[in-house]
């Protein structure tokens, strides 16, 4: 019988028991966990306070262009509706009964002239076809010849009908841009003169400033759209020859005592004109650095808790 060697000795052998090799990476301990904790927790809040502060800035700036745009065109309706009751008064004097004898006898002749919230200070005037003034709101200026001789919208007030001259000429006061209401006066199918208003431009600004007292921190200016001129401006210190070009409807630049301002603006229906509203930039970014300021501080209090 054939014998099978090594057969007990395989069978009495023990199982191979391999010890597995120990990984080189230790475990973390509780100050690791906590280091990076607070660096990812860092991170976190340094992406969110980089959008945060992002964020708040353009919510800001478009706040207050929206509050600018809101204030100038109440600036806008104001000098609108400025005008239109100076149109009113100067028909209702000039369609009174008898108002056309004035240019015979100017004797007891008075006028009232109202102001606005837009133009405070308002002159009329009745005005003759050679340019003489026979009766004013402000006596004294009927005693100068012929004082709006030459002037650019003399034809036009002796024309029939109420017209409106934006960016006029008054002789009355020097280098006086205004807005020229007049009335003709008829005596039968003839123009014999013409009742006139006078709404000086160059004070509309710090008129509605003033008016708009819910508003302080506001900077008005008025600009004609058609050559880019200042006309006025609420600003103490204004250059108004420095350059102010009519862009956009909004926008950010210098103002016109170099301060960089953050705008709104709206047109005077029926002219060339628009009213600029503007908010000092640095006031209206600090409430964004006081928003990172804020966030700041807690990451500081955050990080100063656990250590």
């Amino acid at each position: 019988m054939a014998m099978r060697g090594g057969g007990e000795e395989a069978r009495s052998r023990p199982p191979d028991r391999r010890v597995p090799e120990r990984s080189g990476r230790t475990p973390w301990t509780a100050r690791a966990y906590l280091v990076c904790t607070i660096v990812i927790a860092l991170l976190v809040l340094t992406g969110a306070t980089a959008y945060a502060f992002v964020w708040s800035t353009n919510h800001a700036r478009a706040t207050a262009q929206d509050s600018m745009t809101f204030r100038a065109q109440r600036a806008a309706h104001h000098i609108d509706s400025g005008v239109s009751l100076a149109r009113d008064t100067v028909r209702n004097v000039a369609e009174q009964p008898g108002i056309d004898a004035v240019f015979k006898d100017s004797d007891g002749c008075q006028l009232t002239a109202s102001g606005s919230a837009a133009f405070a200070s308002v002159r009329l005037d009745i005005v003759a076809p050679n340019g003489d003034v026979v009766c004013s709101s402000e006596p004294e200026v009927t005693t100068r010849h012929a004082v709006h001789a030459g002037s650019d919208w003399l034809g036009e007030a002796m024309r029939e009908g109420t017209h409106v001259r934006w960016g006029g000429h008054d002789a009355v006061v020097d280098g006086g841009t205004a807005v020229v209401v007049s009335s003709a006066v008829q005596r039968g199918n003839q123009v014999v003169g013409s009742v006139v208003a006078f709404l000086h431009l160059g004070t509309v600004a710090s008129d509605v400033a003033r008016d708009l007292e819910g508003v302080r921190g506001t900077a008005f200016a008025l600009v004609d759209r058609a050559d880019g001129r200042v006309l006025s401006s609420s600003l103490a210190k204004a250059d108004l020859s420095r350059p102010f070009p009519v862009t956009d409807r909004t926008d950010e630049r210098p103002g016109l005592d170099g301060i960089r301002r953050i705008y709104g603006s709206s047109d005077v229906p029926g002219s060339t004109l628009r009213v600029y509203a503007g908010v000092d930039r640095v006031g209206v970014l600090s409430q964004a650095r006081g928003s990172l300021d804020q966030l700041a501080n807690h990451f500081r209090r955050f990080t100063a808790h656990r250590r």
